[in-house]
């Protein structure tokens, strides 16, 4: 291999690090600033959820007892 080819080489792996450590800088940042954006309405988001859960439960509990009362007959 060239001397070259040799140091071109070994700048494109250089250039490769700095664009990962660039990558997760970002994503770092990005994640800060939706936990920032998130925060005022973390309560409603738990709120939803907890609706959200109930209706599921109330939903499957009525499946389950119309099962249980089309499998009895």
């Amino acid at each position: 291999m060239s001397q070259t080819l040799q140091n071109h080489s070994g700048s494109l792996a250089l250039n490769g690090a700095l664009y990962l450590a660039l990558a997760g800088l970002c994503l770092v940042v990005a994640v800060d600033q939706v936990k920032r954006l998130v925060q005022p309405i973390g309560p409603l988001i738990r709120a939803a959820a907890a609706a959200l859960a109930v209706f599921l439960c109330l939903t499957t509990a009525l499946l389950l007892l119309a099962a249980a009362l089309l499998s009895g007959r």
